[in-house]
């Protein structure tokens, strides 16, 4: 049931989708035909040469049949009646149109003719032919047979346009006959070059005389070489006005242009590469633009007209609605008139960008002339005269003062237009380290100075408060102070990408760099020859969206993120990284967490991941967090492993990696145990040897000296003494006082005591070792308490050790069972010397205690 509703889910947008797309609308089943709204559709059928047009049904309200290979303009039948939409343009055989092939489509709106290589004059586009077009509001005629320029337009035709509000043709010499004026309702011309043909070379001053009710006017591209007083004057309701790329044309027409234009309502004017490309530099003259001040400009665009310079005034003579200006393209250097835009306070967009571009000499002798009559000045109220330019350059010249001293005053009080908003200086040789800088009262919002040469940021710029966007990318900057973004309090976009400031940043443990820039969210340092940033470098970026790290030498990134609450995208693309570490995934897990898991991607495309048991734990992570972390491929031992793999290689890994870990833990431990329990064992095994070889030691070379020297000396001078006695101290009265009686006395030999011969001070190991060794026989006395005392087990084992490794293997050890001793609680070693009968019980009686004694004294006594 559960895998039938998920078919039926897949398929239905499946088949809605189709119903928009695949609906047949035409009799060409090639034709797509989409829905635009619930009884409309739109047929396209460009490009399946066809050669005659299908036919269309009723439902169908727009038209595209443009770029195939009709000779015919569709049949009347053929086309439906409510047809909104048609465009047949780029048919280069079409040269046949019916008289009455636009007959009952009274809803069409749009028609597009252009692109035939046939004519569509007069013979074609017959009087009457457009009489039921009542809706018409767009023609376009342009590109038809651009091999005759010097033939007319179809007026006849064109004497039923009463609704036509767009008018696209070829320019043509001939103008702009009386049938225009019936136009009521044409707003827009554009007989430009642009998708057609034009060569007027001139234009008379009544050209236009006939549509003075146009507001948009678009000759552009067509070859102008002059344009006479009075052009445009008849034009009143011009609005928009475009001459651009009519480069033979010139600043020699400026003059007569805006002297027209003060008659017209001219909000936009368009005159872009009216220069040719190459040759000297112009200059734009206060004459040339003074009567632009009595106009209503908003908008002027003079691009690529090779401009260097504009003379002293010519800004203030600008009109003081002007909104909008573009020069770039050009060849400006600094001068007076940088800062006079500040008298264009309605300004809210310049652009300046793009200056001493290189272009392709595609054509490098062109026709241009631009000569200009020169003026001449008064002197000093003398009879001298000086050309105006020589004047006003020297007058600037001697104002100026040095170098040095303007640029002084430049980077300490500058003034801007106050309503700026929006400035473009990128890709303009501007070569310059940037030093304080005071703004004065401004609204710019967005500012654009990347591709330039500021190689050094001392700032501070002072006076930004509204700017919200600042692009410095590209500008070979090495060098960045810490108080340079101090006074950008609504900055909320920076983009300083490739520059050198990963040498600057690196030092910036303090985070000083940005520490201002509490509003910024999309921040791009990519590409800056970074290798390492502080933890601190970000601390105050709390409102961060978008961070671009890419195109660095990041090795490893440790800076602090987590306060990032809102951050969406952490590039670190293309650097050095071969895992994120855990403090930064941490970071990124919490942000996560903290945005109920609102989606965070890292990007890290182009990095050397190394998805081996070194980094499993990144591996991890990124399958188990809600992290969205993209890279192309990671390395493996068995080569490279794809994104879309990476699920398969983690599994794999997990195998590889726990058993070698458990392998070698295993392994270690084993060994370990092993070592230790032989070890013990070895310890344990020989531990009496061990403990009677370092009190030996010990003795030897401290303080104790072997009194056996030669093996002919008579052995009574070998030992100190004839007998150590053993015994526990509960046990004295016997071990003691009896053996002293009894055998020192009686039989006249020498005995060792630990009660009276031990040495005092000295360790109790230590004498006990000494007497055994410097005793000929050593007697233990076993009792229940001789095996309960540490020392006495101690005495008889050193007693062993003495009989092993020191006398030979010779027997000086002699066991005396004084007591009763139960035979389970004797230890081993003891009983195996009671089985080599090494031993004499104490009888504890008279008679059998004299046999006793003068065994012990025998024993002492004999010879080994």
């Amino acid at each position: 049931m559960y895998t039938g509703i998920i078919i039926f889910l897949l398929v239905i947008p499946e088949l809605a989708f189709c119903s928009k797309t695949h609906h047949k609308c035409a009799t060409d089943t090639r034709c797509r035909c989409i829905l635009i709204n619930q009884k409309e559709f739109r047929a396209i059928c460009s490009y399946i040469g066809l050669r005659n047009a299908p036919k269309f049904n009723d439902s169908v309200t727009e038209i595209d049949l443009s770029y195939n290979k009709l000779t015919a303009f569709p049949q009347k039948s053929t086309l439906p009646k409510k047809l909104r939409y048609l465009d047949i343009s780029q048919n280069l055989e079409l040269s046949y149109i019916a008289e009455n092939s636009f007959d009952g489509l009274s809803h069409l709106e749009y028609l597009d003719l252009s692109g035939s290589q046939k004519e569509l004059g007069s013979s074609v586009l017959v009087k009457g032919i457009f009489k039921d077009l009542k809706s018409l509001k767009f023609l376009n005629l342009k590109n038809n047979n651009p091999r005759s320029p010097r033939s007319s337009y179809p007026v006849g035709a064109f004497t039923d346009l009463d609704s036509i509000e767009t008018l696209l043709l070829n320019g043509k010499p001939n103008g702009f006959g009386p049938v225009f004026t019936k136009m009521k309702k044409l707003t827009k011309i554009d007989i430009s070059g642009y998708g057609g043909y034009c060569d007027l070379s001139y234009i008379p001053t009544d050209y236009f005389h006939n549509v003075s009710h146009v507001s948009v006017l678009d000759i552009s591209d067509c070859r102008l070489k002059n344009l006479d007083q009075g052009t445009f004057s008849y034009i009143t309701s011009l609005r928009d006005l475009n001459i651009s790329k009519n480069e033979e044309l010139s600043f020699s027409i400026f003059r007569n242009l805006t002297s027209d234009l003060k008659f017209t309502k001219i909000e936009k004017l368009r005159m872009s590469k009216i220069h040719c490309t190459f040759g000297l530099g112009t200059e734009i003259l206060r004459d040339d633009i003074r009567e632009l001040q009595n106009t209503s400009l908003l908008e002027l665009h003079v691009d690529s007209n090779r401009i260097e310079s504009l003379e002293t005034g010519v800004m203030m003579l600008l009109p003081k609605s002007l909104r909008h200006v573009s020069i770039t393209d050009n060849r400006l250097t600094f001068g007076w008139y940088a800062l006079e835009t500040a008298y264009l306070k309605n300004l809210t967009y310049y652009d300046m960008s793009l200056q001493y571009l290189s272009h392709y000499p595609s054509n490098i002798f062109p026709l241009c002339d631009d000569r200009r009559t020169q003026r001449q000045v008064i002197v000093n109220n003398s009879n001298s005269y000086m050309e105006v330019d020589k004047f006003y350059n020297r007058t600037a010249i001697s104002s100026l003062g040095s170098f040095d001293e303007m640029f002084h005053v430049f980077s300490m009080n500058v003034t801007i237009p106050l309503n700026l908003e929006v400035g473009f200086f990128n890709k303009s040789t501007l070569r310059y380290p940037i030093p304080i800088l005071s703004i004065g009262k401004n609204n710019l919002k967005r500012l654009y100075a990347q591709d330039n040469t500021f190689y050094e940021w001392t700032g501070p710029m002072i006076g930004f408060n509204s700017l919200e966007l600042v692009d410095l990318s590209n500008n070979f900057c090495s060098k960045l102070s810490s108080h340079f973004f101090d006074y950008f309090p609504s900055l909320k976009t920076l983009k300083i990408s490739d520059n050198l400031l990963g040498f600057s940043l690196a030092t910036d443990e303090e985070g000083l760099s940005f520490k201002n820039l509490h509003n910024l969210s999309d921040f791009d340092l990519s590409s800056n020859k970074i290798q390492m940033l502080p933890e601190s470098i970000f601390k105050n970026l709390v409102s961060m969206e978008y961070l671009q790290l890419s195109q660095n030498l990041l090795r490893s990134f440790e800076s602090r993120i987590q306060h990032m609450k809102s951050l969406k995208l952490l590039n670190l693309s293309h650097n050095q990284l071969s895992e994120l570490s855990p403090k930064l995934t941490q970071q990124l897990d919490a942000i996560s967490k903290r945005r109920d898991r609102a989606e965070i991607k890292i990007d890290l495309t182009g990095n050397p991941l190394q998805c081996n048991c070194e980094h499993i734990e990144f591996l991890r992570w990124k399958t188990k967090s809600s992290v969205n972390v993209t890279f192309d491929f990671c390395k493996t031992k068995y080569g490279k492993a794809k994104f879309k793999d990476l699920a398969d290689v983690l599994l794999r890994l997990e195998t590889e990696c726990k058993s070698y870990t458990s392998i070698i833990v295993l392994g270690c431990c084993m060994i370990v145990v092993t070592l230790t329990v032989i070890v013990c064992a070895i310890i344990y095994r020989f531990r009496w040897k061990l403990r009677y070889l370092y009190y030996m030691t010990k003795s030897h070379y401290f303080g104790y000296t072997r009194v056996r020297h030669d093996d002919d000396e008579e052995e009574d001078d070998i030992y100190d003494f004839d007998a150590f006695i053993s015994y526990a101290d509960e046990d004295r009265s016997f071990g003691l006082h009896e053996m002293l009686k009894n055998v020192e006395e009686a039989g006249n030999l020498r005995i060792c005591c630990h009660n009276r011969d031990f040495i005092p001070g000295v360790d109790i190991a230590e004498n006990i070792t000494r007497a055994i060794h410097s005793s000929r026989r050593t007697i233990c006395v076993m009792s229940p308490n001789y095996l309960n005392s540490y020392w006495c087990r101690f005495e008889l084992n050193m007693a062993r050790m003495e009989s092993i490794y020191s006398r030979k293997g010779e027997e000086i050890l002699f066991l005396v069972l004084y007591k009763g001793i139960d035979q389970c609680e004797i230890p081993s070693l003891v009983i195996d010397l009671i089985d080599k009968k090494s031993y004499i019980e104490y009888p504890d009686d008279p008679q059998g205690n004299v046999v006793f004694w003068n065994n012990i004294r025998r024993t002492i006594s004999m010879q080994i």
